[in-house]
């Protein structure tokens, strides 16, 4: 179980930094070569790896330190039904788990693994999103200001971009931020929520690859015009 949470925790993630990423880069290759925030290739990629390690290690340190029952017969699940008898019908499933709080890594972290996932996500929300909207601000600055020496069609190309790809990161955030910080805080405070929210969230998390690809195809020009032609050429046949 614990395996499966640890790649699904590390892909969500990973999936997370890299829509920053893109916007980071597309501010770097806006910035021109004697702008004070512009940095060689080297830096910018080394703040990238440091961005993923730094991240995806506290990722995988929480989930690691989990402590996971699973099984009908836990004592863990045995409690949750005591506090919540309304909960009972759990006994019955063969597969299930639970988690409960203990500490990370006794006695020099006394800081339960629950606790440690939920600054995570404070975190990065606190760092990625205020810098991507103070990158994407300034990148809309530059291309409408005369600072940057470029074509009036890269100038367009680049702005395409950005509305893409800001497109593109709040279908993430949407979908998947928000139920995290909404999981992180339930499982923190302990705090008893109906199953039909938890399962409306857990819907929304499963169904944003698909809300993403329907993004890209339908608001990207390239692949608008494509997916129009196609469907224009077989529904005359």
């Amino acid at each position: 179980m614990q395996t499966i949470l640890l790649i699904g925790g590390i892909l969500v993630m990973t999936m997370l930094i890299s829509t920053a990423q893109c916007v980071g880069y597309r501010h770097w290759l806006i910035l021109d070569q004697s702008h004070p925030m512009k940095v060689t290739a080297r830096q910018f990629t080394i703040a990238v790896l440091v961005s993923y390690a730094f991240f995806n290690g506290m990722i995988a340190f929480a989930i690691a330190t989990m402590p996971v029952e699973c099984g009908p017969n836990q004592p863990n699940l045995a409690r949750i039904i005591q506090m919540y008898p309304d909960m009972v019908f759990l006994s019955s499933l063969t597969d299930i788990c639970s988690l409960y709080t203990a500490p990370a890594f006794p006695p020099y972290i006394m800081i339960n693994s629950m606790t440690i996932l939920f600054y995570e996500v404070i975190i990065f929300a606190v760092y990625s999103l205020p810098t991507c909207t103070f990158i994407i601000i300034h990148s809309f600055l530059l291309l409408d200001g005369r600072s940057v020496y470029m074509s009036e069609k890269t100038r367009q190309m680049h702005k395409q971009y950005l509305v893409l790809l800001i497109q593109g990161m709040l279908v993430p955030m949407l979908l998947i931020a928000i139920p995290l910080v909404f999981f992180a805080y339930v499982l923190v405070t302990k705090t008893f929520v109906p199953q039909a929210l938890l399962n409306f969230l857990w819907s929304l998390m499963f169904a944003h690859t698909f809300v993403c690809s329907l993004n890209i195809l339908f608001t990207s020009k390239h692949y608008r015009a494509t997916i129009m032609n196609f469907m224009r050429r077989h529904l005359r046949r």
